[in-house]
């Protein structure tokens, strides 16, 4: 059995911590960013279709597009089984990349079709979206649904929900989760004067842009996903 450290927000890091007792392990939740809505309404348009690269995007398409029968593009499989949850039917599902969507974007539509798709995204993100469909010149417009924003417990707030026992692994899913951790342990380090034998816990990233958004002393313990997936990481834990 390993104890691993969760740091996304508070309601996804339950369910991470569900799986992994359903795996033997233990969890430390520790909620280093939180999702904020960001209430807007969607732009206007002639939409042929909606791109969502993460679930937090579902609930508010759903609400503004209940029970829509057009295509819905999917990063990977968590987020299109999201969309089935919330009443979305054609729903069709990368490989958990922004590379992945847009042959299958091209194939839904067909050759020489320029389709107009709403990508409802988060307010940060790293533009690979964008990039992946200007270069295949898919038209797509952008509408930001919610926010993450980071939270840095004080001491005395993290060393309870640490404990005493060390923590094996460290689940880090974003670069801003590996900017928040890296504070942590900044943080950490310097209020505390207790020494400890224990093997530092090893950082199990999803991607190799997010480890490198560690800093520079802990990316050596960092290990990277194989695939863009939490069940890949989740290979890592002995």
């Amino acid at each position: 059995m390993a104890r691993v450290l969760i740091i996304r927000e508070a309601e996804a890091g339950r369910e991470t911590a569900e799986t992994l007792f359903n795996l033997g392990h233990e969890s430390v939740l520790l909620p280093l960013e939180a999702v904020v809505p960001l209430q807007s309404a969607p732009p206007g348009g002639n939409w042929d279709g909606f791109v969502v690269t993460s679930g937090k995007a579902v609930d508010p398409l759903a609400k503004s597009f209940p029970s829509d029968s057009r295509p819905v593009f999917a990063v990977g499989a968590a987020t299109a089984e999201a969309l089935r949850a919330a009443g979305f039917v054609h729903i069709l599902a990368g490989s958990g990349t922004a590379a992945s969507l847009p042959p299958i974007v091209e194939t839904t539509f067909g050759a020489g079709e320029t389709p107009r798709l709403l990508y409802a995204a988060g307010r940060n993100r790293s533009g690979s979206l964008e990039r992946a469909f200007e270069a295949a010149g898919i038209g797509f417009g952008t509408w930001d649904v919610y926010d993450i924003v980071p939270l840095m417990p004080d001491r005395a707030s993290a060393e309870v929900a640490l404990g005493e026992a060390p923590v094996d692994a460290v689940l880090i899913l974003s670069q801003g989760q590996a900017e928040a951790y890296g504070r942590l342990v900044a943080r950490l380090k310097e209020a505390s004067s207790r020494q400890t034998t224990s093997a530092p816990p090893r950082l199990l990233c999803l991607s190799e842009r997010i480890a490198a958004a560690l800093p520079a002393e802990l990316t050596q313990r960092a290990k990277i996903s194989t695939s863009p997936s939490l069940a890949s990481l989740f290979e890592w834990i002995a």
